[in-house]
This record gives C-alpha cells, structure tokens and sequence, in this order.
C-alpha cells in the first residue's frame, strides 16, 4: 500500500494482503485469454474491525507485505496472468491498476 499524498492516512488492513494471508477474495486474477481463476482461498463472515487492525501511513510512505497468489487462486499452469487488488468499504482502499506476471 502506498500513500501518494503528503497527508498522513489511516487505513484497515482486512481483506488486503497486509493480513499475511488470503481470507477473502480481494484480487481479480485473470490468465492470458481474459478468464477471470477461480477463489480458493478461506472465506468466512467477522466481527466489526478493532483499533489493532488500523494502520497509520504517513505522506509519501508504503508497506509491503508479500503474499503467495497460488494459496489464494487456481493458478494451475505457466503463463502470464493479470492481477488487480479490489478494495472495499472496511479496508477503504482504492482498486489498483492492473499488473502483469509471468508464472514459469
């Protein structure tokens, strides 16, 4: 997540890679001919987010956090693949722009 203003924000990490690990479908992670791959990833229904699940970034700063696609998405074969994060009214991040990968 990066924060292009100068402005300090406040963001929740759910349902963002920040958590470590996949609890909702928050990608849309499509192969070469345009094929939306299936969610196999955990889902299931929480409790209203606690102050411990904000995080503060400060102006023009960002946090990282790696994530492994294929415990979250049928991703089955090599090729390249296009992936953009679907943000949502608890996290109250933007969608990003659209990448490209190439899986081996």
């Amino acid at each position: 997540v990066s924060n292009l203003t100068q402005d300090d924000i406040k963001f929740c990490k759910r349902n963002c890679p920040l958590e470590g690990k996949f609890i909702k479908d928050y990608f849309e992670v499509k192969d070469e001919g345009g094929n939306k791959l299936e969610y196999v990833g955990e889902s299931f229904q929480r409790m209203p987010p606690t102050d411990i699940e904000y995080i503060n970034l400060g102006g023009m700063q960002k946090v990282v956090r790696e994530i492994d696609l294929k415990k979250g998405y049928k991703i089955e074969k090599p090729g390249k693949y296009t992936i953009k994060f679907k943000g949502d009214k608890v996290n109250t991040l933007p969608d990003s722009e659209e990448i490209t990968i190439e899986i081996q």
